[in-house]
């Protein structure tokens, strides 16, 4: 289509006029941000009283429209840039826990940043929050500025303060530019406002709905001094409000000069084409993938009753929509939970990384495709007064979205299939805080940002990235220790990639970071890790791939580190640690530990899973793992059956080793619940991508499910795959205690990983870490009409 041609067709640049929810979860309550989470009402629509600049033009060249396209962008990046220049906090300035928008005059977000995903469903929450609720009192003008952080309006927690401009030419509205950043401290009952001992939410920090910090480009001082007041660090807080303000006016004064050289209508045009192109791209692709049902549950331990809580996100596609729900999910805690507006964000985040990559990621467009399902009163969409502060239910959906968002994906065909991603880093949220007091009672303390180092999970085809950040978050740092150890009173023991963290599959998960701190100049140290308690592993593998180490938190109290130093020694692992000064105990995610100014505190943090099954992949690679010190060639032997001797493969050894782990498999199986009859060969002897690991194959009794080793045929293609599978049931424990520490240090529940094998060949084909008594998941569910679309979809590929 040409550039002309796509804005001619008017209906392509409105959008979606319905709710964002679907009907069923409109009449559930009142979605208005008091007890139940705002849900905003449909785009659309006059302000009275507020002019709203909306003409634009149809007939924008080719070339106009990419130069402008880039030139929006720089302004997002200008904005951003200006934040991080400013701000000088290392949350900020290195872990880059923030992110710019640029959003039409109704909302619609127009770009996202390239920094921290989640916080691009914020913005046009906050807007038409504000648009509805503002105007005329106090008012929406030309020179103010906005600040919100009500978890129930559009936040994730407290600490991510938004900051948005109107933005007015020649009289109208124009647009708006938004950002938000977490800020190191606003109060609540502990430091760094990380609460994970409140009852609710007023143990956190306060809510602010969105009031008017700037007006007429003047400092509102009274409301500035109110915020700051909050904080037990307030000059940190000034300058995050500063640096937020200063990016704001950045990106105003760059839109100035580009309206001045093109025109309102013009560059309104580029605008609302941008929402276009990038609807039309999601919904193109998403016709190329059969209708269906896609879901995962992770599970959420670490809680004080010792109960595992069920954590689950349900994608259905029906044509070229998305309809995203948490049905399933477990009820709301006092703290912890996560919020509608993460819940929504990640869903936009998944479906824009990995739907619209080339579409210069413009959140708005990818909306236009969505609707939502949300089921109130749950640990990832509570209802008021419910806690919010550690994020643990932010994170975990993020991660459930991406989940969902790669199953579908492997049922596509072969240039989306390979687009799917495993679990990575942070996929539960696991970091950790330290603080302590000098001689003088002072507290010190300041955030810990190893965990955003992350990793990434395997695709198929390709593995996944040691220590390389996550999907949702693409540019971001932990910077230097030093930075760290300047700001908080601790000095750094190590932090190093961990060998062996990555989840092991055909294709490998990423290993995560490892650190070891102890305290410096304080008297008395503490050491909190944060999260979901790691050992109820939620970092799942796709196809077969294991699941990832998701972190351990460990102490030694008085552990004699210093009397060690002062020999010369200056243990650089965790196994050399217990070798030198002794075991370290696993500790309880959510509890600040006192470990003395001799103590030391571990932090492992999550690693990416694996892709495929683990005896499948290629011996020439594990070696190159195991010489550049990625896996141990102990790693080697016990996750991918390769035999290391004299830093050669011993070819031989290893195909004795895979045969008889295969052999294992067969022996240790239980039988298919449902065997598949076997049917001749038939209409299609190649199949297309199915899960990892499967395909979808056409006999002359219809689709199937099939190994894509063996072609063994598993089940029909309507119903479940695991019911033709063999199943292996293990502790986690057991498979490597490093990896997956022992859930039953903290949790009753007898936690299990599943294995599901090909019967024909044992090739391993879903994995997955769950309760004992779970009844098999049925986690991809294809539509009647999805199987007259598999017909239709071109010819069959061959996967990797």
């Amino acid at each position: 289509m040409s550039a002309n041609a796509c804005l001619a067709n008017r209906a392509e640049t409105e959008p979606y006029r319905g709710s964002e929810l679907v009907p069923q979860a409109l009449a559930r309550g009142t979605w208005d941000g008091v007890v139940l989470p705002y849900v905003p009402a449909p785009f659309g629509g006059d302000v009275a009283g507020l002019p709203l600049s909306r003409e634009f033009n149809t007939d924008i060249d080719p070339v106009t429209y990419q130069v402008l396209r880039w030139r929006l962008w720089n302004i997002n990046l200008e904005h951003d840039d200006t934040i991080r220049r400013v701000c000088g906090t290392s949350i900020v300035c290195h872990a880059l826990d923030y992110n710019t928008s640029m959003l039409a005059e109704d909302g619609r977000t127009i770009l996202g940043g390239p920094s921290l995903q989640r916080f691009v469903g914020q913005g046009d929450l906050s807007v038409r929050y504000t648009l509805t609720h503002r105007h005329p009192n106090p008012g929406i003008s030309p020179g103010d500025v906005y600040i919100l952080n009500d978890p129930y309006i559009a936040t994730s927690h407290q600490l991510d303060v938004a900051a948005y401009q109107p933005f007015f030419w020649e009289g109208q509205l124009f647009c708006w530019f938004f950002n938000a950043a977490h800020c190191m401290d606003i109060g609540g009952s502990q430091p760094g406002s990380f609460c994970a001992e409140a009852k609710d939410i007023f143990d956190e920090p306060m809510t602010w709905p969105p009031i008017r910090l700037v007006h007429d480009g003047v400092v509102q001082q009274d409301v500035y001094d109110a915020f700051r007041r909050q904080s037990r660090s307030p000059a940190a807080i000034a300058l995050n409000l500063r640096s937020q303000i200063a990016g704001l006016d950045t990106a105003a004064r760059r839109m100035t000069a580009l309206l001045s050289e093109y025109g309102p209508r013009v560059v309104k045009g580029a605008m609302r084409r941008m929402l276009s192109d990038t609807s039309a791209a999601v919904r193109a692709r998403l016709r190329e993938i059969p209708d269906g049902e896609w879901s995962e549950t992770y599970l959420l331990g670490g809680l004080p009753d010792r109960r595992t809580r069920r954590l689950r996100t349900v994608l259905c596609k029906e044509g070229d929509v998305l309809i995203f729900s948490n049905e399933g999910t477990d009820g709301q805690l006092p703290t912890g939970n996560g919020t509608y507006c993460a819940f929504r964000s990640a869903a936009m985040s998944a479906v824009g990384t990995m739907l619209a990559w080339d579409q210069m990621y413009c959140p708005g467009g990818t909306l236009d495709q969505l609707r939502f399902d949300p089921y109130p009163g749950t640990f990832t969409i509570p209802s008021h007064p419910a806690g919010v502060t550690t994020v643990v239910g932010t994170n975990m959906a993020i991660a459930l979205a991406g989940q969902v968002v790669s199953k579908m994906l492997l049922c596509g065909p072969e240039h989306l299939h390979s687009r799917a991603l495993a679990s990575g880093g942070l996929t539960s949220a696991g970091w950790c805080h330290a603080w302590g007091f000098d001689e003088t009672g002072t507290l010190q303390f300041a955030p810990m940002t190893d965990s955003v180092i992350g990793a990434l999970g395997a695709s198929p085809g390709l593995d996944g990235v040691d220590t390389g950040g996550s999907w949702e978050w693409p540019r971001t740092s932990a910077g230097d220790v030093e930075e760290a150890e300047a700001l908080a009173p601790l000095i750094y023991l190590y932090r190093r990639e961990q060998a062996d963290s990555g989840g092991p599959g055909r294709w490998r998960g990423g290993n995560g970071v490892e650190i070891a701190v102890m305290g410096n100049g304080v008297r008395q140290f503490y050491f909190q890790g944060e999260g979901n308690d790691p050992a109820v592993n939620s970092a799942p593998g796709l196809g077969g791939g294991m699941p990832a180490h998701c972190g351990d938190w460990l102490i030694r109290p008085d552990s004699g580190i210093r009397e060690a130093m002062a020999g010369g020694s200056v243990p650089a692992t965790r196994a050399a640690m217990e070798r030198e000064l002794g075991p370290f105990d696993r500790v309880p995610v959510g509890q600040p530990f006192a470990i003395g100014a001799d103590g030391i505190g571990i932090g492992e943090h999550a690693a990416g899973a694996g892709c495929g099954d683990p005896l499948r992949r290629d011996s020439a690679l594990v070696l190159e793992d195991v010489r550049r010190g990625a896996v141990s060639t102990a790693g080697a032997e016990r996750d991918y059956g390769v035999v290391i001797r004299d830093d050669e493969v011993d070819k031989q050894a290893t195909v004795r080793l895979r045969r008889a782990r295969r052999e294992a498999r067969f022996r240790d199986a239980r039988p298919p619940f449902i065997p598949a009859a076997q049917p001749p060969p038939g209409l299609d002897s190649v199949g297309r991508p199915a899960l990892a690991g499967m395909l979808f194959m056409l006999f002359s009794g219809g689709w199937h499910w099939a190994c894509d080793n063996c072609r063994h045929v598993l089940a029909p293609a309507s119903g479940n795959a695991r019911s033709g599978c063999a199943l292996i049931e293990t502790s986690p424990h057991s498979l490597d205690p490093v990896r997956y520490p022992p859930p039953a240090a903290f949790c009753d529940d007898n936690l299990v990983i599943r294995q599901w094998i090909c019967p024909g060949c044992a090739q391993l084909l879903i994995t997955e870490f769950v309760k004992a008594d779970d009844p098999p998941a049925w986690d991809v569910r294809l539509s009647d009409r999805a199987l007259g679309q598999l017909a239709v979809q071109g010819t069959p590929e061959e996967r990797p």
